[in-house]
């Protein structure tokens, strides 16, 4: 299906045009809802090749290190928001789903962050890891 942002003329007269020669045999749902910008390409990298990178190197729980991947599970776990937020998560983010069997599994992403939202969860991480686990962060990894 079409998406749109509505940020100029050409977009608004698509949408529009969409709307106007849509089927009423299969009918169209549409929402309108303001525009959140998604966390940027400079977020994302800086989350891995960082922030992740430095965790993976020096994050240290009961004499274990942990990779990448492990450590981006536990900081979504930890940090990202319970349940959606105006202005720091998109529409249709949720944390958690349940399961059949009733338990909880992690469902939520940091691609459903804005850049807002990316821009505290990133601050949450840097300042846990520093605080209790002393890893010292470098810059200009990526």
């Amino acid at each position: 299906m079409p998406y749109f942002v509505l940020n100029n003329p050409n977009a608004i007269r698509n949408a529009i045009k969409i709307i106007q020669e849509s089927d009423p045999e299969q009918p169209l749902e549409v929402t309108i809802f303001p525009h959140r910008k998604k966390r940027t390409s400079d977020q994302n990298k800086l989350m891995w090749k960082s922030l992740l990178g430095d965790f993976a190197q020096q994050g240290i729980i009961d004499g274990r290190t942990f990779g990448q991947n492990v450590w981006h599970e536990y900081l979504k776990e930890k940090f990202l928001p319970e349940e959606f937020v105006e202005g720091k998560t998109l529409k249709g983010y949720e944390k958690y789903v349940e399961m059949p069997d009733g338990r909880l599994k992690l469902n939520g992403s940091t691609t459903m962050l804005t850049t807002a939202g990316m821009s505290d969860y990133l601050e949450q991480c840097y300042a846990w890891g520093a605080g209790v686990l002393g890893i010292r962060f470098t810059t200009n990894k990526y």
